[in-house]
């Protein structure tokens, strides 16, 4: 029933929005007393919820593909040649019952992955994972199981895998080049195995010789293996080798195992837009002060000129008060004297003013 199949999906987005809410609230509480940049804490945060779930779903499919699906298969194997094994992926469940509760689960993760992703405007991503829950959604309806848990147990630990190296290389330093070079390497190992060897041969290419073929089948799933391809490392250096001519083009800085482990998001390119600008006030601000200390030093240059000149002035004026004092005083034997005495001092203020302004 497809309305209950909605009603049930609903309900669990709803329980999985308040469970991502709360272990949201406990990380960053967590990250907030470390010295954690504040632009990093929701891709930690990302990393540690894709990490669990991966994780703990495919520890569960495993066990679940052990003891409910693989009896079945080794009875079924036996009626069939070694080489048309693989055909058993597409044998339909009848006994839907658990497979419905585990087909909602994951659906529902990769739905609140979906409205992530589109947040934070990382379309290529998001669409990636709609044409995977559009594979998802072919193998719930043809009623296979078999495929649906191989499948999700192989995309389970490529997720395990990608996230952990893409978590280490967001808390190492930028200078240690050395590290992110070896995550940018077991990244490369890790994507080439599952959808250069693994993928093709044992998910893609049996979707063609199918007895039943269904065309939605295959195009779904090869959209979504060109989806992966273009998300790839691969095409990421590709894309820096063409495009980032200059470092500032980079999220790495130039560095092409930088610019493949760090991943681009708008709190990153905020925090590198704040970084920008600052620099570029703090240059402005270091050229005005040194455009401006010349005019400085020269101005105060005037300024004590000014007022040595000034003060030497009202001392030349005590003096000229002085003598005319003294001449009305002194009788006219005296007077020769005084302006003698006079001369001389005005001698040494014009010597005392000249050495000033020589100064």
């Amino acid at each position: 029933d497809v309305n209950s199949l909605i009603n049930r999906i609903f309900w669990c987005c709803l329980c999985f929005s308040i469970a991502f809410y709360c272990v949201r609230k406990i990380v960053q509480a967590l990250l907030r007393t470390s010295s954690t940049p504040r632009y990093k804490w929701h891709p930690t945060f990302r990393h540690i919820w894709n990490i669990s779930f991966f994780g703990g779903s495919t520890v569960f499919l495993h066990f679940y593909h052990k003891t409910f699906i693989a009896p079945e298969i080794e009875k079924e194997v036996r009626h069939y040649f070694p080489k048309y094994e693989n055909l058993l992926l597409f044998t339909p469940n009848e006994d839907t019952t658990k497979f419905n509760d585990i087909f909602v689960i994951v659906i529902t993760f990769h739905l609140i992955a979906i409205v992530l992703d589109l947040r934070e405007c990382d379309y290529s991503e998001a669409a990636q994972r709609v044409l995977f829950s559009s594979v998802l959604v072919i193998f719930y309806f043809f009623r296979y199981e078999h495929y649906f848990v191989l499948l999700n147990i192989s995309v389970g630990l490529m997720g395990i895998a990608t996230d952990v190296l893409l978590l280490s290389a967001l808390h190492t330093s930028t200078s240690r080049d050395i590290l992110f070079i070896l995550y940018a390497t077991c990244r490369f190992i890790t994507w080439s195995y599952v959808f250069l060897n693994l993928m093709p041969f044992k998910f893609l290419l049996p979707t063609l010789y199918v007895k039943n073929f269904n065309a939605w089948l295959n195009i779904s799933s090869w959209l979504w293996y060109g989806s992966c391809v273009w998300n790839s490392p691969i095409l990421q250096f590709i894309y820096h080798q063409t495009f980032h001519i200059a470092p500032i083009e980079c999220i790495g800085g130039g560095n092409v195992a930088k610019c493949i482990m760090l991943k681009d998001s708008p709190d990153v390119r905020h925090y590198k837009t704040l970084q920008k600008s600052v620099l570029e006030v703090k240059l402005a601000s270091d050229k005005n002060n040194g455009n401006a200390t010349p005019a400085e030093s020269s101005s105060a240059r005037t300024f004590q000129t000014i007022k040595c000149m000034m003060t030497l002035k009202r001392k030349l004026r005590r003096i000229r008060e002085n003598r005319d004092g003294k001449v009305k005083n002194d009788d006219a034997s005296g007077e020769e004297d005084a302006e003698g005495s006079s001369k001389v001092d005005e001698d040494d203020t014009r010597e005392e003013i000249s050495s000033h302004l020589d100064k």
